[in-house]
């Protein structure tokens, strides 16, 4: 199409659109506009057809809105052609461009949208949003983050030495069981004053002179300083003797099982259980602190749990090694979880069979906001399903049993006060007081010294909640009248 004929169709379709008319598919018969002209008209851009209607001569052409889009004959209403003057000049080709506009400017009103922005949030939209920052400031959703959980107790582990240095200069206790390589310090005085050092040979025995040899070894200390005293005794007449400890011996132990570093292990001979742990690098988090086992020659001496260390500082259990002892840890037994408004929440191992009330010990008891009406179990039922249990955290509830997995939730209670009034505006001392039967209004503004200055005396507002429904309710009072009473 050639660009006269491309200004003759856009003339004839600006006018029609400032006319706010609607062509019929006669009108773009008699303009010899076809559809595919007319959708190529519509198809250009803004600037396009602004600079088509510069240079045709058409002018303040701005365009409008239609619920009824203009994209081709079928979304055209018919209207016969020639109603208007400006119809009639185009459809018989004589068009005056300056005489048109002044003829559309004089006979037709187009009417332009205009939207609104307001600048602010409208008053009701600042009450809505007010009444929701209450509503969440007094309430307390029942959930409870369970992502930092970690396992109770394996931090005791965290600063484990990588060499383990035996203790030489600490006492010797009287059941430390005596064996080859430790010294005896053996002071004589009274007839004869003397100073021996005696070491245990390999046999168990010392060599003691002007007395023989003495077996020593798998004796306590508190047995072995008897017999050396006694046979000083009957060897030298009038003299005593005093029996210390000097070097200590090493022993060989080994460290199994859940350790960071299972091996053999050569520690001092006053070396006990824990100490084994911490030279072998400590327990990992898939072995058991609470059964943790001691055996010698193939046999378990005894077990000892580490929540004792932990919880209570009980170290009675924690035995001295021997040589050849072996300290073994299992892997963990059953662990339950323990979240939310406790002490100390973790991730516990369970002994035997554990209620909630032992849990809560193990974490360290409940903090003053928690919210003992309920909480929640979650768990995996024996059908490999999940489930959750609503318990109270007294009487019955505490009793509940834990299994295998199991995650208690202890929610907070709410921070939603009870007994606040609430004095806010021209006062000195606003804020918060406690409100008690039978308060009245003269019991907060006793004085009119308790306003400040330029104070509206006529007009005071109290804002309450109205029974039964809790709206809103409005009660307006006079300072002047209050302070006449």
């Amino acid at each position: 199409m050639c660009l006269k004929n491309i200004k003759r169709f856009f003339i004839s379709y600006v006018f029609l659109l400032c006319l706010g008319s609607i062509v019929s598919i006669n009108t773009a018969q008699a303009l010899q506009l076809s559809a595919a002209q007319l959708q190529m008209v519509q198809q250009l851009s803004p600037s396009e057809k602004a600079k088509l209607a510069q240079q045709v001569g058409v002018s303040n052409v701005a365009p409008t809105r239609s619920n009824t889009p203009v994209t081709g004959p079928e979304n055209i209403k018919p209207r016969a052609l020639g109603s208007s003057p400006v119809e009639a000049k185009i459809k018989h080709g004589t068009v005056d461009v300056a005489q048109q506009n002044a003829e559309i400017q004089s006979s037709v009103k187009v009417d332009v949208p205009v939207v609104k922005v307001a600048s602010q949030v409208s008053a009701d939209q600042l009450e809505l949003r007010k009444s929701f920052a209450d509503f969440v400031a007094e309430s307390k959703p029942l959930t409870v983050d369970t992502s930092h959980l970690q396992q109770f107790g394996y931090a005791l582990f965290a600063g484990s030495p990588s060499t383990f240095a035996p203790a030489t200069d600490i006492p010797v206790p009287a059941e430390y069981v005596l064996g080859p390589g430790d010294e005896l310090n053996v002071q004589l005085f009274g007839a004869k004053s003397d100073q021996f050092k005696l070491l245990i040979d390999r046999e168990g025995v010392v060599a003691f002179p002007n007395i023989g040899p003495i077996t020593l070894a798998g004796m306590n200390f508190s047995n072995a300083k008897a017999l050396l005293a006694q046979a000083i005794g009957k060897k030298m007449v009038g003299v005593s003797a005093s029996v210390n400890m000097g070097k200590l011996r090493s022993i060989r132990i080994f460290a199994l099982g859940e350790v960071s570093q299972p091996g053999s292990y050569v520690v001092s001979g006053l070396a006990t259980l824990s100490q084994a742990l911490m030279v072998s690098g400590g327990v990992k988090k898939t072995g058991s602190l609470r059964t943790i086992q001691l055996k010698r020659r193939g046999k378990l001496i005894t077990t000892i749990d580490l929540y004792d260390f932990l919880l209570k500082g009980d170290t009675s259990k924690d035995v001295r090694l021997l040589p050849g002892d072996v300290v073994f840890v299992p892997p963990i037994g059953m662990t339950a979880s323990i979240a939310g408004a406790v002490l100390r929440p973790a991730i516990y191992e369970l002994k035997d069979h554990t209620n909630v009330a032992q849990l809560i010990h193990l974490a360290g008891g409940l903090l003053p906001k928690a919210y003992i009406n309920k909480a929640t179990i979650e768990g995996m039922g024996a059908n490999k399903k999940n489930y959750v249990k609503n318990i109270a955290l007294k009487k019955h509830g505490l009793k509940t049993s834990l299994h295998n997995g199991d995650i208690l939730k202890v929610f907070s209670t709410l921070d939603f006060e009870e007994n606040p009034v609430l004095l806010i505006g021209n006062v000195k001392r606003p804020g918060k007081y406690a409100w008690s039967q039978g308060m009245h209004l003269s019991n907060l503004l006793a004085t009119p010294e308790a306003l400040l200055p330029e104070t509206y005396m006529d007009y005071g507002i109290i804002e309450r909640e109205t029974k039964g429904n809790r709206e809103p309710e409005i009660k307006r009072f006079s300072l002047k009248e209050l302070f006449q009473k």
